[in-house]
């Protein structure tokens, strides 16, 4: 069952601000103190750390411009301007992602809405280090999908612990789904994707995506039954599960988190007959369909917030008590939370099993992951 949102799990932000954070399975927590990190930024939309330079983000501005951050320093220059070719018709549209992959890290992906109202992914590579830049003009077409409407575009993307590329697609609105968009498998609308880019243009489907060879399916799909997901990030690090963790916006009444497993490909998050961990009016589901309930879930009367926006797994050192934490955020309402994430020994052992197929687990690590119990996923 989902957690139910109760008055001490949250807490309000503010910057610069300090804060407690709490949850309802949780005795004892660590404040988490913060500053404000950047400023001079046009409403940025995402925030990515290049896998192999420690001291150097990326801060995507939804105008199109990536802005470099080198040293906790924001840097004059942009990493590239994108404005020309991204649309400004909707406020939900503009460039929205960026990702880079750490095996291969020449250049970068970047999603966005394009002028006519496409969702396209685009690989452009680093034409130089010092300072930072890329070509607008140097970019090589991924994937392009014409969306139905101005909003619901999701188009999150990050690349997992098995070296394929996540990508976050909403439901293409506009409310209540009309066109039945979330339970469809044969549209990538709604669901969480996974694809092989190749930077010289185009994709490739993993073998192993769970809908490939299904008459009718769209082989991309990795993961259904989503609404908005606006933002995803895997929890890695030390003792990282190599989950999942998606904020998937709510329609009139409930927000939800949710967390999948790489063993749990496939999963059909209910979306439009489940809004949250409750029965959406006008869906039928399939009999015997089975749906992954969120594992924490809000009411929006409680004005707590209208909108969620997913965050992290901590898995740092600096902060021993909030390690296996799940935090993640609201945008309406401007407030932070966080939650303990536990994971029952026979689901941890079947993600190490997945992970360690991917090269991204040994048993150095596991045994000391499970000599201090710091195995977390789902509540």
């Amino acid at each position: 069952m989902p957690l139910r949102v109760h008055t001490a799990c949250l807490a309000a932000l503010a910057l610069p601000f300090t804060f407690t954070f709490s949850a309802t399975n949780v005795s004892a927590v660590q404040p988490v103190a913060g500053s404000v990190y950047a400023q001079g930024l046009s409403v940025p939309v995402d925030f990515v750390q290049h896998p192999n330079e420690p001291g150097v983000q990326f801060v995507l501005q939804q105008n199109g411009l990536i802005r470099t951050i080198i040293d906790g320093a924001l840097q004059p220059d942009p990493l590239i301007d994108l404005g020309p070719i991204v649309s400004s018709a909707h406020q939900e549209h503009g460039l929205i992602s960026m990702a880079i992959d750490p095996a291969d890290d020449d250049g970068f992906y970047v999603h966005y809405i394009r002028n006519g109202g496409a969702s396209q992914i685009d690989y452009i590579a680093f034409t130089s280090q010092t300072p930072w830049t890329g070509d607008i003009n140097q970019r090589e077409r991924i994937l392009r999908r014409p969306q139905p409407r101005g909003i619901h575009n999701g188009n999150a993307m990050r690349f997992g612990p098995d070296g394929y590329l996540y990508i976050a697609y909403g439901d293409g609105g506009p409310i209540s789904d009309p066109d039945d968009q979330g339970q469809n498998l044969a549209t990538i609308f709604g669901t969480i994707s996974r694809i092989d880019p190749d930077p010289s243009g185009d994709y490739d489907i993993p073998e192993d995506n769970p809908f490939v060879g299904v008459p009718g399916a769209a082989p991309e799909i990795w993961a259904y039954g989503l609404r908005n997901p606006w933002k995803i990030s895997f929890d890695v690090g030390p003792c990282g599960t190599g989950g999942l963790l998606i904020g998937d916006v709510g329609n009139f009444a409930v927000e939800e988190l949710d967390f999948i497993l790489p063993q749990h490909a496939g999963a059909n998050f209910g979306w439009k007959c489940r809004e949250g961990d409750i029965a959406f009016s006008g869906c039928e589901p399939p009999e015997g369909e089975e749906f992954t309930e969120p594992i924490f879930a809000y009411d929006r009367a409680t004005g707590f917030g209208a909108s969620v926006t997913a965050g992290y797994v901590y898995r740092g050192a600096e902060m021993p008590s909030n390690r296996g934490r799940a935090f993640f955020a609201d945008f309406a309402s401007g407030r932070v939370f966080s939650l303990r994430l536990t994971v029952a020994r026979s689901m941890a052992s079947t993600a190490r099993a997945v992970l360690a197929r991917h090269g991204v687990y040994n048993d150095l690590l596991g045994a000391l992951c499970r000599r201090h119990h710091v195995w977390h996923a789902t509540a």
